[in-house]
């Protein structure tokens, strides 16, 4: 195997040892051409740790996984206190699994945890090391369901090897160690044999909870970061799970019995996690993993991984926070999950929630200013004047949008010193059963990517507290509006920091768009096109097509025919035939910046497209082409013309935009042809009122007769129509899936949680 021997000079190190990860560069030269070492991959995730000192947590002896199923034993690997993958290489996998660390790329530390001083060693981009990556997709690749990931927890087979009886050895090792105690022992040595006898009787494990009944709940509590929650009794979580104990797939394991009835706090919600056994992506709904409360590993001979358990919302309720004594500065603390599991900081702490599902950080009101302000108001296009943006965020477009979806066209401002927020939404009437609910609405964003603009977010100064703080206010001044829920379609190429959103709703990924970089050369820009594309786009050429920019629009009635006969022909959604007059008005209100790309093969118009031209950034909005001329490719020149056209003219960015409801699908790949560069497309959904909001939920569900969609899916549920199978076209909603793995009982419910 390919590694630097001379670098083994280490000893065993202990739980409580100080140590210190080696630079990329020594760990880099222990690594296989695989990016392993004896079997166990060094993470992209891992690079920004080099060179800082960390305690040990405890040795890694025993693991059990989900490939596997037994009991395997592991050399020389030590965990680090506090450190978990945060899967920002691997999709965004929330799992937060314990990094496992070989002693070969740590050295004894005699300094104290923390970071090293600033030029003791030099840290590498992952990126710089792409060794590292051979392993992991592109990390926000996660908008394809067939992507497949390898990380640690994935490649466990090969860095590990199965425990033999005359291994019992390695328990005395945990004793030495003070990984385990004698108690611990005594029970995993009773409870192990007594279970196998319990499997071949046809019984279940002892302790386990099991129901009656085959379809199991799937309440929408929208728990946050921070919210205090009480685990249900076994009585309770009986009335949640299947025969088998499963509640939508995920099995409540016998392990975590222990915590019934104890309060905890909410770590993180978990929306998707990478599949051991297999390396895919799976989506889950409603599901969270709560501070400290990881697996003991006794069920299974005493694993080492302290992975969390996973916790349906069904299995808890939300427990409200006793009041401090008047004066005081005491705050409510959960119970310690046990004395063996320490603290570890997976994620940064987040704020707890009050009354409200979404918490709010505490502000003074004097401190910022609010206005909900119309698309008529001179302040909106005074923020739009000093803020990058896109003409989805223009007041006449939003006022077009909401005419389109039958609702009040608004924009949400906020300003606290230098910094300024501007949301703009558009509020629907709510209606359930034919029946309008006159004291109710929710809030949505355009068609588009009308994301919340903020003063400076693009120059990476902005004030990440000003947005949370202004975010919490938006929710609260929302709710006091009556509006019940909010949906926000993020912009690809205007990021903006994502912790406030976590913090204040859910974050949902839905896929990539593909973006061109017009600063590169017309030569950096062709060899960017796929080989196949450019041979046909040169083809068109000869053929005598011929692109072109109709700035004035003066074909635009010849562009909607074309445009309605390519949504019959791909039989998309009732949504997406849009009328004669919105194209008309669409051109008048962004006044000179909607332009048409043409094709034209003899005197027929082949193709067309309409394109924006705002700020720099131009988007491929809404394009079609005639059936008759699919084989000569029109589309293909278009795209390309579009590319050198908005180049001439000194934009900056040509978006393409992503697949059908930002899927990996054909519409994707063909957009992918003209670039490499990629963007996470993001949304965001938050409810301001629970109550009513679940009120409104039952409703349809009794109407409907089916479990609803949780925040992470179809949102909000209760606009979901009968007919809705989980895949739309329309990017609002992602694509959603649905089944479950085979039932195998099991000690770890990561092992069995269903993607749904």
């Amino acid at each position: 195997m390919f590694r630097n021997h001379a670098i083994r000079s280490y000893g065993h190190f202990r739980p409580g040892d100080l140590v210190e990860v080696r630079s990329e560069s020594r760990i880099l030269a222990t690594l296989d051409p695989d990016g392993k070492y004896e079997g166990l991959p060094f993470m992209p995730e891992m690079v920004k740790h080099c060179g800082r000192t960390f305690r040990v947590q405890g040795r890694v002896e025993k693991v059990y996984f989900d490939t596997r199923r037994y009991l395997s034993r592991m050399a020389d690997t030590v965990l680090l206190e506090g450190l978990r993958c945060d899967g920002t290489a691997h999709g965004g996998c929330q799992a937060g699994c314990t990094i496992l660390w070989k002693e070969v790329w740590l050295k004894p530390s005699s300094g104290a945890a923390g970071p090293s001083a600033p030029g003791d060693v030099r840290i590498l981009n992952p990126a710089s090391l792409p060794v590292l990556h051979q392993g992991a997709p592109n990390p926000a690749a996660t908008g394809d369901d067939n992507a497949m990931f390898s990380c640690q927890a994935t490649e466990l087979t090969g860095a590990t090897t199965p425990m033999a009886w005359w291994h019992v050895w390695r328990y005395w090792r945990d004793l030495f160690y003070g990984e385990r105690d004698l108690r611990e022992l005594a029970q995993m040595a009773v409870l192990i044999p007594y279970n196998r006898i319990r499997r071949r009787l046809g019984f279940h494990l002892h302790g386990k909870i099991v129901g009656k009944q085959n379809t199991t709940p799937n309440p929408c509590l929208n728990l946050q970061p921070g919210e205090l929650v009480r685990v249900k009794t076994p009585d309770e979580i009986r009335a949640t799970v299947d025969p088998v104990g499963r509640n939508r797939g995920l099995v409540f394991v016998t392990d975590m019995v222990r915590y019934c009835g104890r309060t905890y706090r909410v770590a993180r919600r978990v929306d998707r996690m990478v599949s051991e056994s297999s390396g895919g992506m799976r989506q889950f709904s409603n599901t969270v993993a709560l501070e400290d409360v990881t697996c003991s590993g006794i069920p299974v001979g005493c694993c080492s991984r302290r992975c969390y358990h996973l916790w349906r919302e069904a299995w808890l309720e939300r427990v409200e926070a006793p009041p401090a004594p008047a004066g005081s500065n005491a705050t409510f603390e959960a119970e310690p999950a046990s004395s063996l599991q320490r603290r570890q900081d997976a994620l940064p702490a987040a704020p707890r929630a009050g009354d409200s599902p979404v918490s709010v950080a505490p502000v003074k009101e004097a401190e910022i200013r609010l206005r909900f302000v119309r698309p008529g108001d001179r302040l909106w296009q005074e923020c739009l004047d000093q803020m990058p943006h896109d003409f989805y965020h223009m007041p006449g477009y939003v006022r077009l949008s909401a005419e389109f979806e039958h609702g009040e066209p608004i924009a949400f401002f906020a300003e606290e010193g230098g910094n300024r927020l501007l949301v703009p939404l558009i509020l629907r009437p709510i209606q359930i059963d034919g029946v309008a609910d006159a004291e109710s609405s929710d809030a949505t964003s355009p068609y588009g990517y009308p994301s919340p603009l903020v003063h400076g977010a693009q120059e990476d100064n902005v004030s990440a507290a000003f947005l949370e703080r202004a975010l919490g206010l938006l929710l609260s001044e929302l709710r006091a509006r009556g509006v019940l829920s909010v949906f926000l379609r993020l912009h690809p190429i205007l990021p903006l920091p994502q912790g406030p959103f976590r913090r204040h709703g859910v974050l949902v990924h839905h896929g990539e768009t593909v973006f061109v970089d017009l600063t590169q050369s017309e030569e950096e820009l062709w060899h960017q096109t796929r080989k196949n594309y450019r041979s046909r786009i040169s083809r068109a050429r000869e053929s005598g097509a011929v692109a072109a920019m109709d700035q004035e629009c003066n074909s635009l009635d010849d562009f909607i025919e074309i445009y309605w006969e390519t949504m019959r022909s791909v039989a998309a959604a009732d949504s997406y035939f849009f009328s004669r007059q919105y194209f008309y008005e669409l051109k008048d209100v962004l006044d000179g910046a909607l332009h048409l790309g043409t094709v034209r093969i003899g005197d027929s118009l082949a193709c067309a497209g309409l394109f924006s031209e705002v700020g720099g950034i131009v988007e491929a909005h809404l394009v079609g082409s005639r059936r008759e001329f699919a084989r000569q490719e029109p589309m293909k020149l278009m795209m390309d013309f579009a590319r050198r056209w908005a180049k001439d003219r000194g934009n900056r960015v040509l978006h393409l935009g992503g697949g059908r409801g930002a899927a990996n699908d054909s519409l994707f790949q063909f957009k992918a042809g003209f670039s490499k560069l990629r963007s996470d497309f993001l949304s965001w959904r938050a409810i301001t009122d629970m109550a009513k909001y679940n009120a409104l939920v039952g409703r349809w569900t009794e109407r409907h007769g089916v479990e609803p969609d949780g925040p992470e899916a179809f949102f909000p549920a209760y606009r979901k129509s009968s007919a809705t199978t989980g895949v739309s076209t329309d990017p609002a909603e992602p694509l959603t899936v649905n089944g479950s793995p085979p039932v195998r009982e099991t000690a770890c419910n990561l092992f069995d949680a269903a993607p749904k």
